[in-house]
C-alpha cells in the first residue's frame, strides 16, 4: 500500500489540529480563565479541571479549590439549596494567556499597552491594574497583580456584585 505514511501522517496532523483548541489556555478578561466562568457551577468546574489537589473552606463560608497543576484557583460561593457557583478564579501560570498574549510574565507596560480600560495604581500589598465590566448581567472585574519586577505576577477575575 503506497499511500500508507501519507495517511497516518495525514491522521496524526488531524489529531493534532484537533487537539489544539483544547490545549489553548485563554484569559478571557471579566468573563473566563482556563475555561472556568464566573457564576459557573462546582460541577461544571470539576468537568472542566477535574478533582482538586486540595479544597478548604473559609471562616466567610467560601469554598477554595487548587489545582496545583493548572496553577489555578477557584473560590466558590454557596447558593440556594446547597449549591456552589464561581465567585472568583485566579492564575499564576504563564501559559495562561489573554487574546493579545498577555498574562503572567507579561510587563506592565506591554499590559497597559494593549488592553484598554485598566486602572493601575500602588495599593499597601502591592501594585495592580484593574479592569471592570459585565458579564451576561452579571458585574465582574479582571486584577492584573503586578510584581516588583514590573510583571504580572497574578490574573485573578472576580464578581463584584456579591
Amino acid at each position: 500500500m503506497r499511500n500508507k505514511p501519507l495517511f497516518i501522517a495525514t491522521a496524526v496532523a488531524g489529531l493534532l489540529f484537533a487537539a489544539a483548541p483544547a490545549a489553548q489556555a485563554r484569559i478571557r478578561v471579566n468573563k473566563s480563565i482556563g475555561g472556568v466562568q464566573i457564576g459557573m457551577s462546582s460541577q461544571r468546574v470539576f468537568a472542566i479541571l477535574g478533582k482538586p489537589a486540595r479544597r478548604f473552606k473559609s471562616e466567610e463560608g467560601l469554598t477554595t479549590l487548587v489545582y496545583r497543576h493548572h496553577r489555578i484557583r477557584v473560590l466558590l460561593v454557596e447558593e440556594q439549596g446547597g449549591f456552589f457557583d464561581v465567585f472568583s478564579v485566579q492564575t499564576t501560570s504563564p501559559k495562561e494567556k489573554t487574546r493579545a498574549g498577555i498574562g503572567v510574565g507579561s510587563l506592565e507596560s506591554t499590559l497597559r499597552h494593549r488592553l484598554h480600560g485598566e486602572h493601575c495604581q500602588n495599593y499597601s500589598m502591592g501594585r495592580a491594574c484593574v479592569q471592570g465590566g459585565g458579564n451576561g448581567g452579571m458585574n465582574t472585574s479582571t486584577d492584573w497583580e503586578i510584581g516588583r519586577n514590573h510583571r504580572v505576577k497574578a490574573v485573578r477575575i472576580f464578581a463584584s456584585d456579591y
